[in-house]
């Protein structure tokens, strides 16, 4: 009975410890759960709830920013646009404050932000964020397994730097097109959410990248010079080369220029056709603040430059990109700028003409023409130039003309490096075509009193008695000395010499004839009278000439109004123009800088040279009409 007791005993034991340990188990269990309900209950609750109920004017964006991490070289990326300066004008401050042409852009994102409401919550673990792709890309310090789990932060802000929206968007939902894991910065929630946000980080996205508002087809001036220069001895040689100006009186006209051996050469229209264009076509790949010390002329700025240092600076800076100050050779007293690669001149019929000067090739890192890193060494010295022109020579850099790297760009088509490039506008009045003339008023036949004579040989008998007044001494206006007298039965020549102006001084009188309007095909009859002319058609009376003269004054006040109109229009285009282009070097692509690297045979052919042929018209089905082709 012992052994039975204790082993009676020894089972009840065992069992009541493993009723305790379930009862632990438990307990922990109801502890967990309990510990973690609120947050799953606040996180579910949260669901289909925007995220900024307060923003719901995208007015009130004052600034906008977004930031990422590029995982191929290892770095932050970011792009922001903001209201800025008293004028309180929209700029770029990560492209060097660059003037922002899209303002309604950044309206448009902002609304698109407006109203993201919480979806499904997809994790509520910070571990996971990078497995979604909401990693934080502004925090101070990002794990080397996290890189690839960066997402896209964007932040708006107000007036006052408060903070309007601030997302952090990641990859998108494999089980919903459309959708993003996107969580905000501070909670470690993720939700999946509907998000077509209107976003755009390309500069040229935000700026207009036409860099000259040329319309090709009025295009009637082109000016190409292809001198290059040397720093030698602190001294700036230049190097002479072609200088090819070409012009037309009109849009519609023919090419011309004075450079060709008329003989056997001519210009190629077709290739002047293709530059035009290129130039019209030339976009804006990035931009670097200019140095201060040039005018918006690209002339030398003397209230800023007060010391030879100062003038070494700037010599220096201009030289690092392809630029020099030298001795103008219309005033040698004068400084003008010289470009390494030349220059371009476009004139059109609107009387603008843009300038532009080629600089050094861009050799900076991949992403950096936009970016604006330090793109070039300045050169110290002229030894130091001339090895950045010779490392310029071989230099394969690829040009990104946006900011999302990876993606091809001009620069990488064109397989050359982008271009720095100095622009500025002028007003050329020339170019307008010519002034509108003023018509002539018709001679009115009618003397001082403004009476009619009675007879034509009354007015022109001046030894009538009686007629002793002042006006006995003097023709009739109208009449033209003693030509004027002679009958109607005289030859053409005759007649022809008495229509003539200069017989006045022929005959001796001392009073000229007065003009009468050009449109007017005979003169008026002194009586006001019609008269038989020779040929059988009536002369216009003065009230007839005087219509027409009225009607041409008219018309010419009209046109005086437009070319006064146009020649505002210039003005104010060629200053706006020249406050855009006063503060920068801009970098075009190296596409575009080899269209207009042109040099004289480049413009000019031997005549007959690549003459196009005309191709016979086909026939027309079903016509068999002859002398048409194929017939």
């Amino acid at each position: 009975m012992s052994k039975i007791s204790q082993t009676t005993q020894s089972e009840a034991r065992r069992t009541q410890i493993l009723v305790s340990a379930a009862a632990v188990c438990v307990l922990i269990t109801v502890l967990i759960k309990w510990s973690s309900a609120p947050a799953a209950i606040e996180s579910q609750g949260q669901i289909d709830t925007p995220f900024y109920p307060e923003f719901e004017d995208p007015t009130l964006a004052q600034s906008l920013g977004v930031y990422a991490f590029d995982t191929e070289n290892v770095e932050p990326l970011a792009f922001e646009v903001s209201r800025t300066g008293l004028n309180e004008k929209w700029t770029i401050p990560t492209h060097h404050n660059y003037p922002v042409d899209a303002e309604d852009r950044l309206a448009e994102t902002a609304g698109s932000i407006i109203g993201i409401t919480r979806g499904a919550l997809a994790t509520r673990w910070e571990k996971e964020h990078a497995k979604y792709g909401v990693v934080d890309p502004r925090q101070d310090s990002i794990n080397v397994t996290d890189v690839e789990g960066v997402g896209k932060r964007i932040v708006i802000k107000g007036e006052k730097e408060d903070v309007l929206a601030d997302y952090i968007i990641g990859n998108e939902s494999p089980d919903k097109p459309g959708a993003y894991y996107v969580r905000i910065p501070g909670d470690d929630n993720v939700y999946i959410c509907d998000v077509d946000i209107q976003l755009s980080t390309k500069f040229s996205d935000w700026i207009s990248t036409d860099l000259l508002d040329v319309d090709s087809s009025g295009v009637v001036y082109l000016s190409v010079e292809t001198y290059s220069f040397d720093e030698q001895g602190g001294q700036i040689a230049i190097e002479p080369g072609d200088e090819l100006i070409f012009s037309k009186p009109n849009a519609t006209e023919n090419w011309a220029t004075e450079v060709i051996d008329a003989e056997t050469e001519e210009v190629d229209e077709v290739k002047i056709r293709s530059t035009i264009n290129a130039l019209a076509s030339i976009r804006i790949a990035g931009v670097r603040q200019k140095n201060q010390g040039l005018t918006p002329a690209l002339t030398f700025d003397e209230e800023r430059i007060q010391t030879q240092s100062d003038f070494q600076r700037l010599q220096l800076d201009l030289l690092a990109r392809g630029y020099a100050l030298g001795q103008s050779d219309e005033d040698p007293e004068q400084l003008r700028l010289f470009s390494r690669e030349g220059e371009i001149h476009v004139g059109s019929e609107d009387g603008i003409v843009y300038e532009l000067y080629f600089g050094r090739a861009f050799t900076g890192e991949s992403g950096e023409i936009e970016f604006g890193g330090e793109d070039v060494d300045e050169p110290e010295t002229p030894e130091a130039a001339e090895a950045t022109d010779a490392e310029e020579s071989s230099a394969e850099t690829e040009d990104e003309s946006v900011t999302e790297k990876g993606e091809e760009t001009e620069g990488e088509k064109s397989g050359s490096p982008g271009r720095y490039l100095f622009v500025r506008a002028r007003f050329d009045e020339s170019f307008l075509g010519d002034k509108p003339v003023a018509p002539t008023a018709p001679v009115n036949p009618k003397g001082d009193n403004g009476e009619t004579p009675d007879s034509p040989d009354d007015a022109e008998s001046p030894e009538e008695p009686g007629n002793d007044s002042e006006d006995s001494n003097e023709e009739p206006e109208g009449c033209q000395g003693e030509e004027a007298t002679k009958p109607a039965e005289l030859d053409d020549s005759s007649e022809d010499d008495s229509s003539n102006g200069d017989s006045n001084d022929e005959s001796g009188n001392d009073t000229p004839a007065k003009d009468v309007s050009e449109d007017s095909e005979a003169t008026a009859d002194p009586t006001g009278e019609s008269q038989e002319e020779e040929n059988g058609e009536p002369a216009k009376t003065f009230e007839e000439l005087q219509e027409e003269y009225e009607a041409a004054l008219a018309e010419y006040e009209a046109a005086v109004r437009l070319y006064d109109e146009r020649m505002r229009e210039a003005q104010e285009k060629v200053d706006e123009s020249n406050k855009r282009y006063a503060l920068w070097y801009y970098v075009i692509s190296g596409e575009s800088f080899d269209a207009l690297n042109l040099e004289r045979d480049d413009l000019i052919k031997i005549k007959g040279e690549d003459a196009p042929t005309a191709p016979m018209a086909p026939g027309i089905p079903g016509l068999n009409i002859p002398g048409l082709p194929g017939n």
